[in-house]
């Protein structure tokens, strides 16, 4: 959106101006907000990390020739994206072609990266919002927070996020894991 007095590029409505303060000042501010883009896209945390990296490098080469770095940033993340999956499924077809592919052990247990990797799966199976409530917990939210964010009441988050863990439960269970008991209500202080 261009400002009338000014004529400067200020990117989508409501983001703030894409052409004011340095590359650096850009990063700081859009990182997350990149790495968040391709995550909702299905990216694990590295891809999303790698992803964003690429972009802002991008958006770093060409900081002088862009009239709206917002606007670039987000098509070059997910571009970025695409292609890494892209270069990874072309990795594996080559492998599994040359016969270099060994399967992992049955029974083999999950990684850690493994596991956060089921769980991120299970939070995308999710509906809409309380997809996006869980994502708010995992970056640590609190409900008011949250209803801020996403412009819903703080009860409302409240029962998107106890839905969503019954869903999640129930697919633990379905896959023969056994769920911990359910935490017991502390407030934030205590948990300190």
């Amino acid at each position: 959106m261009v400002d009338a007095e000014t004529g400067v590029d200020g990117g989508e409505e409501g983001d703030a101006p894409a052409t004011n303060g340095s590359p650096e000042d850009f990063f700081r501010a859009r990182y997350r907000e990149l790495v968040r883009r391709v995550g909702y896209l299905g990216a694990t945390h590295q891809e999303a990390d790698d992803a964003a990296s690429a972009a802002l490098v991008d958006v770093l080469r060409h900081w002088s020739t862009i009239d709206n770095p917002v606007a670039y940033a987000r098509r070059a993340v997910v571009s970025k994206f695409i292609q890494a999956r892209q270069r990874e499924r072309r990795r594996l077809h080559r492998l599994v072609e040359g016969g270099e592919w060994i399967a992992p052990a049955a029974g083999a247990e999950l990684s850690e990266w493994e596991g956060r990797e089921w769980v991120m799966q299970q939070i995308r199976s999710l509906p809409p919002r309380q997809r996006d409530a869980m994502a708010c917990l995992v970056d640590g939210l609190s409900s008011a927070e949250a209803a801020a964010v996403l412009g819903q009441t703080p009860e409302a988050v409240r029962q998107n996020w106890a839905s969503a863990r019954r869903r999640l439960r129930t697919a633990l269970e379905a896959e023969g894991i056994r769920p911990s008991a359910p935490r017991t209500r502390t407030s934030r202080k205590e948990e300190l």
